[in-house]
């Protein structure tokens, strides 16, 4: 009896061994995996990285043509990217063109076309006249009559319509659905000797920038006033939410809601970051020495080129984040006659060159396209453009 207890201890002291050893061999399993696991992570990480590094730093020496497509006469044409293709407009109609086809085209007759377009959606009217047509990828999706001429026009993301128009006392801001639903009319803050020089609308439709110029003593200033057509504005006087006085000895030329929340005016010799999700503050505002030649801009990025007084064709580029950060300062060489930003790339072009910079500075693409160029627009990647030429439109690639 007391033999069998013994051995009963032992099985018992045995069984626990094993447990604990199988326990030990688990622990030690797990750490393993783990660190294989992490290994793992950290080879993709640092290929990922390395990968992202190589592409970003990555340059072109040449280009080649992927496909050539005949779009007519494009001599009094203009065209700008839009989706996954372009916008052909003149004084007789619109075409939307991905690749060698048109999406869908309208003739009209016009005397002086403005384009605008916010994401999906585009407007164009007839400077001075009352009509405006909205489209998006599918085609028209309405069409707006205005109560007075069309001096600006500005269009949101969803098809929403303000436009200043010039009535008989005053100029008036005048904002519509797409349907043709009237959602505000009435006086700009100015009458009589002020006019607009700019408006922006924010990508929701709720939210107006405007810069007036206007005489002070025979000095021309400029104002930038801010509206609201949400709640927040309703018990404003002309839904005017917000102005800005400050601008002495430089004209505001442009403004932009480079995103829903944030908006720019750009002067002469500054730009005026403002942060506004209901009333408008500034931001931040960057002044400079020499006076801002071009702008270009998205919805991260702000970029001025400013032209050089000491070095014939040398322009200074300095680009900032939209929260005015400067991320390049730096010289360009080259004697340009179109500038664009598109995604994180600056291209350059006149009529035989293109000129394609990085955002920090990396230099993409220095060399000669197809003689003729009328128009370079870029593509979702950053080494495929389409170049217009009198011949037709070509699709290239750089390499």
């Amino acid at each position: 009896m007391k033999l069998f207890k013994k051995k009963e201890r032992q099985t018992e002291f045995q069984s626990l061994e094993e447990e604990k050893d199988y326990e030990n061999m688990l622990i030690r399993h797990k750490r393993r995996m783990s660190f294989l696991l992490f290994g793992l992570f950290f080879l993709v990480l640092v290929t990922v990285i390395g990968i992202k590094i190589y592409l970003d730093r990555r340059g072109y020496d040449t280009y080649e043509v992927s496909s050539v497509s005949n779009i007519g006469d494009v001599s009094k044409c203009r065209f700008y990217p839009y989706r996954d293709g372009m916008l052909q407009y003149s004084n007789d109609g619109i075409s939307y063109i991905v690749g060698k086809n048109a999406v869908w085209d309208q003739a009209f007759e016009m005397k002086q076309p403005v384009l605008d377009i916010c994401e999906g959606y585009m407007a164009i009217a007839d400077l001075r006249g009352t009509k405006i047509y909205i489209y998006n990828e599918s085609g028209q999706q309405g069409e707006v009559t205005t109560t007075a001429p069309i001096l600006a026009l500005e269009v949101a993301n969803q098809g929403v319509i303000a436009a200043i128009t010039q009535g008989e006392k005053a100029n008036l801001i005048e904002v519509y659905d797409k349907d043709g639903t009237t959602i505000a009319v009435g006086q700009t803050v100015l009458s009589g000797d002020g006019c607009p020089l700019s408006i922006s609308l924010s990508n929701d439709g709720t939210k107006l920038m405007v810069s007036y110029v206007y005489l002070d003593n025979s000095v021309a200033k400029t104002k930038v006033i801010f509206y609201n057509y949400s709640e927040v504005g309703k018990n404003q006087v002309g839904r005017i939410v917000g102005g800005f006085e400050h601008y002495d000895g430089t004209l505001v030329s442009k403004t932009e809601f480079v995103t829903n929340d944030v908006a720019v005016a750009f002067g002469d010799d500054l730009i005026t970051i403002y942060a506004m999700k209901q009333k408008p503050s500034i931001k931040k505002e960057l002044n400079f020495e020499d006076e801002i030649e071009s702008i270009v801009y998205t919805d991260k990025y702000i970029g001025v080129i400013l032209k050089s007084r000491t070095v014939t064709n040398q322009h200074l580029l300095k680009i900032f984040t939209i929260s005015g950060r400067k991320i390049y300062d730096g010289k360009v060489d080259f004697a340009y006659t179109d500038v664009q930003m598109n995604g994180d790339t600056v291209v350059f072009n006149n009529g035989e060159q293109m000129y394609v910079l990085s955002v920090d500075g990396i230099l993409k693409y220095n060399g000669k396209v197809e003689a003729g160029v009328l128009k370079v627009i870029p593509q979702k990647a950053e080494n495929k453009f389409v170049i217009i030429t009198e011949k037709g439109a070509e699709e290239i690639k750089l390499k």
